[in-house]
């Protein structure tokens, strides 16, 4: 799978997103971790939730960065969840996830960024480095 990215042209922004990461593969509670045990025959998959927190609104959109490579999730699963918690029904549809096939990645240390675009898609906040153990 060739990498998909949506931010390489836009300006990164200081400070942070009100987002989670929730899973990273097998580990459910991913956001108590910066690294991550992966099977290098397994799918990888990451998922959790992103708001735009200046807008107050969804964000615009959320891709992971492995190794440089960027990789767009897919975003706008129902979080009614992240709405209720901050009393803000437009983060209803705040929810990602991006899956990436198995043997995409080689076995060693792989270093992963979350990038979450703003509401209006035209700067985004990083977070990480995240750490992916492929064995």
């Amino acid at each position: 799978m060739k990498p998909n990215g949506i931010t390489q042209t836009l300006a990164k922004r200081p400070g942070g997103p009100s987002w989670n990461i929730e899973s990273v593969g097998a580990n459910n509670r991913a956001w108590e971790s910066k690294s991550f045990e992966l099977p290098a025959h397994q799918e990888l998959a990451v998922s959790g939730w992103a708001v735009d927190s200046e807008s107050k609104k969804a964000a615009g959109g959320v891709e992971m960065v492995i190794d440089g490579a960027p990789y767009a999730a897919q975003y706008g699963g129902e979080r009614p969840d992240v709405a209720t918690f901050f009393g803000r029904p437009e983060c209803a549809d705040s929810g990602y996830v991006m899956k990436l096939p198995a043997g995409q990645f080689a076995a060693g240390s792989h270093a992963m960024f979350v990038r979450v675009l703003s509401s209006d898609r035209k700067s985004y906040w990083e977070v990480g480095p995240y750490t992916l153990n492929v064995k």
